[in-house]
């Protein structure tokens, strides 16, 4: 599993919205921190622990697994076109043989247990590279997920953009902003059924919302306003001078 300070920070504000909406329910209130390096921490919880009790220090693997063999992601037939592959079994092991039309491989003595095929995974990984080679990546998915075995298509950004479930989820809506004109964009990940989530407004333009904020949220006079684009405090128009 691969992450990034991006899904990180997404982690961390659903958490953190979540709490306060439970403290807000219950009649208090929480501050609550989390930092993105924390979040990602938790990725890594294995082999912290596996460090901290017996000190071993394991070299990344890739999309490799400690425990299974085929464990991986494969190339499938067309331009940058992968799929990942995992067999935690024995039993998915053969269904994944008979489906590669070589039956008889879950039966050789290197590749009839886990242990075996991990300690002759390389092999193992050439096989199935071949055989996946011949065939598109949503077509050896759904293949292989038919027959129980966990597999996915590594998809570009247009296939996840067009991506049926994806879609049926509605993980995209179209927004329109004045300066950056009509777009599709991530909606809320969560379905709620009461209070489902959505995106209300366009990013704001450069001191939109100053006069809401300063006028009728902070019920500041105009005189106190002006003394504040006076004094620097604020402006209506970016100082481009600071930038460069």
């Amino acid at each position: 599993m691969s992450t990034s300070l991006f899904d990180d920070a997404h982690s961390a504000a659903s958490f953190n919205t979540v709490a306060s909406v439970m403290f807000a329910a219950a009649g208090a209130t929480e501050h609550n921190t989390s930092s993105s390096s924390s979040m990602a921490d938790m990725t890594a919880a294995a082999g912290a622990t596996e460090h901290s009790m017996n000190n071993i220090l394991r070299n990344p693997i890739g999309n490799r697994n400690n425990q299974f063999a085929p464990h991986n992601c494969y190339p499938s037939g067309g331009e940058n076109c992968w799929v990942t592959i995992a067999c935690e079994t024995n039993a998915q092991f053969a269904k994944l043989c008979t489906i590669m039309e070589q039956p008889d491989l879950a039966t050789v003595p290197r590749f009839e247990t886990i242990e075996a095929r991990k300690k002759n995974e390389d092999l193992l990984d050439e096989i199935i590279k071949t055989w996946s080679l011949k065939h598109g990546h949503y077509e050896t998915m759904h293949n292989l997920q038919r027959a129980g075995i966990p597999s996915g298509a590594v998809l570009t950004i247009p296939e996840i953009m067009s991506d049926p479930q994806m879609r049926s989820r509605n993980a995209w809506a179209e927004h329109s902003h004045p300066d950056a004109g009509t777009w599709e964009m991530e909606t809320p990940p969560w379905l709620l059924s009461r209070t489902p989530g959505s995106v209300r407004l366009p990013a704001p333009g450069y001191a939109e919302h100053n006069e809401y904020v300063f006028a009728d949220l902070l019920g500041l006079s105009d005189t106190e306003i002006a003394a504040l684009h006076e004094e620097g405090v604020t402006a209506l128009s970016p100082d481009i001078k600071s930038h460069t």
